[in-house]
């Protein structure tokens, strides 16, 4: 009945505390980021660029606004850095917009990104509302968790211009949080151009 001798028992069995819990699934918007990364794999010369990710999200600035030309490699630039480049030094949650899947709204948006900020700040609990609320309270948790843990956070947002806006529903941009600096970066990308609707005081405006 001692735990402590128990878990001697099994471990010199072979036999882990860790191999014995359940595996808890991933978030299941990181498929599709894989699949993703698996239709751009083409990325030639793009290492300053890949360094300079990996600078500002391990760096002291809040946000960064990537801005390019239809097909310029900014989709496939900021797959290679999520799934690869980043994994090591920073906690990464993403999304990335595309109107040719329908999954380019503020509401797809807090569907995907939510659960992967859940699974940072504690890993296996289920996310009963993918809403607003829910994604602020989370990325305030998790930006908390980055300065305890002197981890960087960072959030990538890709295709800005893609967003649908349905009726009634606020932009992405507008959603995206105000809470940034010190450990939480947040990385966005859109075509040249395009103008961001963004609340007053929002610090992206900083950079427009």
């Amino acid at each position: 009945r001692d735990p402590a001798a128990w878990w001697a028992r099994m471990g010199t069995s072979g036999v882990s505390a860790l191999e014995l819990l359940p595996r808890q699934p991933e978030p299941a918007y990181r498929a599709t980021i894989r699949q993703i990364r698996d239709r751009t794999r083409s990325l030639a010369r793009r290492a300053d660029e890949l360094a300079a990710i990996h600078t500002f999200a391990t760096g002291p600035d809040g946000y960064r606004w990537l801005i390019g030309d239809a097909w310029a490699g900014k989709t496939a630039l900021l797959a290679a850095a999520v799934t690869a480049e980043l994994q090591a030094d920073v906690d990464v949650v993403a999304y990335f917009l595309s109107r040719q899947e329908s999954d380019a709204s503020s509401d797809r948006f807090l569907a995907a990104v939510t659960p992967q900020l859940a699974d940072l700040v504690t890993p296996g609990e289920e996310v009963r509302a993918a809403d607003i609320h829910q994604f602020r309270a989370l990325w305030t948790r998790a930006a908390q968790l980055a300065d305890d843990r002197r981890r960087p956070l960072l959030l990538v947002v890709d295709g800005l211009d893609e967003d649908l806006r349905p009726d009634g529903s606020p932009s992405v941009a507008a959603v995206l949080p105000q809470l940034a600096g010190h450990h939480a970066h947040v990385l966005v990308s859109s075509r040249s151009n395009h103008n961001l609707d963004l609340p007053a005081g929002h610090p992206l405006q900083d950079i427009t």
